[in-house]
Protein backbone atom coordinates (compact mmCIF):
# COMPACT_ATOMS: atom_id res chain seq x y z
CA UNK A 1 0.00 0.00 0.00
CA UNK A 2 1.30 3.29 -1.08
CA UNK A 3 -0.42 6.21 1.57
CA UNK A 4 -0.27 9.44 -0.01
CA UNK A 5 -1.40 11.88 2.84
CA UNK A 6 -3.94 10.75 4.89
CA UNK A 7 -5.46 8.43 1.50
CA UNK A 8 -4.38 5.31 1.07
CA UNK A 9 -3.58 3.84 -2.40
CA UNK A 10 -3.39 0.46 -3.54
CA UNK A 11 -0.77 -1.04 -5.68
CA UNK A 12 -2.18 -2.76 -8.66
CA UNK A 13 -0.82 -6.60 -8.20
CA UNK A 14 1.80 -6.36 -10.51
CA UNK A 15 3.90 -4.16 -8.93
CA UNK A 16 3.36 -5.74 -5.68
CA UNK A 17 4.42 -9.06 -7.36
CA UNK A 18 7.72 -6.84 -8.33
CA UNK A 19 8.29 -5.69 -5.08
CA UNK A 20 7.89 -9.21 -3.90
CA UNK A 21 10.48 -10.61 -6.43
CA UNK A 22 13.25 -7.71 -6.32
CA UNK A 23 13.14 -8.08 -2.09
CA UNK A 24 13.74 -12.18 -2.24
CA UNK A 25 16.57 -11.72 -4.79
CA UNK A 26 17.90 -8.80 -2.13
CA UNK A 27 17.81 -11.02 0.06
CA UNK A 28 19.46 -14.11 -1.90
CA UNK A 29 22.38 -11.72 -2.77
CA UNK A 30 22.56 -11.04 0.52
CA UNK A 31 23.02 -14.61 1.42
CA UNK A 32 25.31 -15.92 -1.39
CA UNK A 33 28.19 -13.45 -0.34
CA UNK A 34 31.50 -14.79 0.57
CA UNK A 35 32.53 -15.18 4.16
CA UNK A 36 35.85 -15.36 5.82
CA UNK A 37 35.83 -16.78 9.57
CA UNK A 38 39.78 -16.08 10.89
CA UNK A 39 41.51 -18.77 12.66
CA UNK A 40 43.57 -17.39 15.42
CA UNK A 41 47.07 -19.10 15.75
CA UNK A 42 46.41 -21.28 12.98
CA UNK A 43 45.20 -24.63 12.27
CA UNK A 44 46.26 -27.10 14.39
CA UNK A 45 46.40 -30.63 14.45
CA UNK A 46 42.79 -31.76 15.94
CA UNK A 47 40.76 -29.07 15.04
CA UNK A 48 37.72 -29.49 13.69
CA UNK A 49 35.69 -27.06 11.30
CA UNK A 50 32.03 -27.22 11.03
CA UNK A 51 30.33 -25.19 8.16
CA UNK A 52 26.73 -25.06 7.70
CA UNK A 53 23.97 -23.48 5.52
CA UNK A 54 22.03 -23.97 2.34
CA UNK A 55 22.80 -24.29 -0.94
CA UNK A 56 21.31 -21.32 -2.80
CA UNK A 57 19.36 -22.15 -5.82
CA UNK A 58 21.04 -19.60 -8.17
CA UNK A 59 22.74 -19.37 -11.80
CA UNK A 60 26.19 -20.55 -9.48
CA UNK A 61 26.83 -24.02 -10.17
CA UNK A 62 29.59 -24.59 -7.60
CA UNK A 63 30.85 -23.87 -4.11
CA UNK A 64 33.96 -23.72 -2.37
CA UNK A 65 35.70 -24.27 1.29
CA UNK A 66 38.82 -22.64 1.19
CA UNK A 67 41.71 -23.10 3.90
CA UNK A 68 43.73 -20.16 2.94
CA UNK A 69 46.82 -17.55 4.41
CA UNK A 70 45.72 -14.85 3.99
CA UNK A 71 42.50 -12.96 1.93
CA UNK A 72 44.42 -12.96 -1.51
CA UNK A 73 43.28 -16.32 -2.23
CA UNK A 74 47.11 -17.17 -4.08
CA UNK A 75 47.91 -19.49 -0.72
CA UNK A 76 45.09 -22.13 -0.49
CA UNK A 77 46.21 -25.53 1.78
CA UNK A 78 42.70 -27.27 1.16
CA UNK A 79 40.15 -26.15 -1.38
CA UNK A 80 37.02 -28.45 -1.19
CA UNK A 81 35.02 -27.56 -4.39
CA UNK A 82 31.82 -29.27 -4.72
CA UNK A 83 29.95 -28.86 -8.29
CA UNK A 84 26.61 -29.35 -9.52
CA UNK A 85 27.59 -29.60 -13.53
CA UNK A 86 28.33 -33.25 -15.19
CA UNK A 87 25.74 -34.82 -12.63
CA UNK A 88 27.63 -33.44 -9.59
CA UNK A 89 31.24 -34.18 -8.19
CA UNK A 90 33.75 -32.32 -5.61
CA UNK A 91 37.35 -31.22 -6.21
CA UNK A 92 40.07 -31.07 -3.99
CA UNK A 93 43.14 -29.30 -4.37
CA UNK A 94 46.04 -26.67 -3.35
CA UNK A 95 47.00 -23.41 -4.62
CA UNK A 96 50.56 -22.45 -4.01
CA UNK A 97 52.10 -19.03 -5.08
CA UNK A 98 48.83 -18.37 -7.47
CA UNK A 99 49.28 -22.01 -9.06
CA UNK A 100 47.00 -24.77 -8.61
CA UNK A 101 48.42 -28.53 -8.03
CA UNK A 102 46.47 -31.60 -9.91
CA UNK A 103 42.81 -31.69 -8.96
CA UNK A 104 41.24 -34.67 -6.81
CA UNK A 105 37.84 -35.41 -8.36
CA UNK A 106 35.16 -37.37 -6.56
CA UNK A 107 32.63 -37.98 -8.78
CA UNK A 108 29.74 -38.16 -6.59
CA UNK A 109 28.05 -34.90 -5.24
CA UNK A 110 26.64 -35.28 -1.83
CA UNK A 111 24.86 -31.36 -2.10
CA UNK A 112 21.50 -30.76 -3.35
CA UNK A 113 20.38 -26.88 -4.37
CA UNK A 114 17.82 -25.80 -1.96
CA UNK A 115 19.36 -28.21 0.80
CA UNK A 116 20.79 -27.41 4.23
CA UNK A 117 24.26 -29.12 4.63
CA UNK A 118 26.75 -29.37 7.47
CA UNK A 119 30.56 -30.34 6.82
CA UNK A 120 32.55 -31.12 9.38
CA UNK A 121 36.89 -31.37 8.51
CA UNK A 122 39.06 -32.91 11.17
CA UNK A 123 42.71 -31.89 10.70
CA UNK A 124 45.47 -34.74 10.86
CA UNK A 125 48.59 -34.80 10.81
CA UNK A 126 48.67 -36.12 7.44
CA UNK A 127 45.52 -35.33 5.70
CA UNK A 128 41.86 -33.62 6.25
CA UNK A 129 39.18 -35.96 6.48
CA UNK A 130 35.58 -34.45 5.14
CA UNK A 131 32.54 -35.46 6.69
CA UNK A 132 29.33 -34.20 5.12
CA UNK A 133 25.76 -34.54 6.58
CA UNK A 134 27.46 -37.28 9.43
CA UNK A 135 28.64 -39.05 6.60
CA UNK A 136 32.26 -39.76 6.15
CA UNK A 137 33.12 -37.99 2.54
CA UNK A 138 36.96 -37.44 1.55
CA UNK A 139 39.96 -37.68 2.86
CA UNK A 140 42.76 -35.28 1.49
CA UNK A 141 46.32 -35.51 1.94
CA UNK A 142 48.85 -32.38 2.84
CA UNK A 143 50.54 -31.04 0.20
CA UNK A 144 51.60 -27.96 2.08
CA UNK A 145 52.33 -27.00 6.19
CA UNK A 146 48.32 -26.59 7.55
CA UNK A 147 50.32 -24.65 9.97
CA UNK A 148 49.78 -21.25 7.90
CA UNK A 149 46.52 -21.55 7.40
CA UNK A 150 44.49 -18.18 8.88
CA UNK A 151 41.64 -18.08 7.59
CA UNK A 152 38.19 -20.07 5.89
CA UNK A 153 36.93 -18.58 2.87
CA UNK A 154 33.38 -19.85 1.46
CA UNK A 155 32.62 -18.21 -1.59
CA UNK A 156 29.78 -18.98 -4.27
CA UNK A 157 26.01 -20.04 -3.97
CA UNK A 158 24.94 -20.53 0.11
CA UNK A 159 23.76 -19.13 2.72
CA UNK A 160 25.68 -19.79 5.70
CA UNK A 161 24.46 -19.96 9.34
CA UNK A 162 27.46 -20.97 10.99
CA UNK A 163 31.26 -21.50 10.62
CA UNK A 164 32.65 -22.88 14.32
CA UNK A 165 36.67 -24.07 14.60
CA UNK A 166 37.03 -26.09 17.91
CA UNK A 167 40.38 -27.57 19.12
CA UNK A 168 42.19 -29.36 19.26
CA UNK A 169 40.62 -32.33 19.68
CA UNK A 170 42.24 -35.12 21.10
CA UNK A 171 40.81 -38.62 21.07
CA UNK A 172 42.00 -41.32 23.64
Amino acid sequence: MVFAGQTVVAQPVHVQQLLKLKHQAMQQQKAIQPQAHPIEGGLQCGHVITIKGTVVMSNGTRFAVNFQTGYSGNDIAFHFNPRFEEDGYVVCNTKQKGHWGQEERTMRNPFQMGKPFEICILVESTSFQVMVNGDRFVQYKHRVPFHCVDNVFVPGPVGLTHIDVNGPVYYA
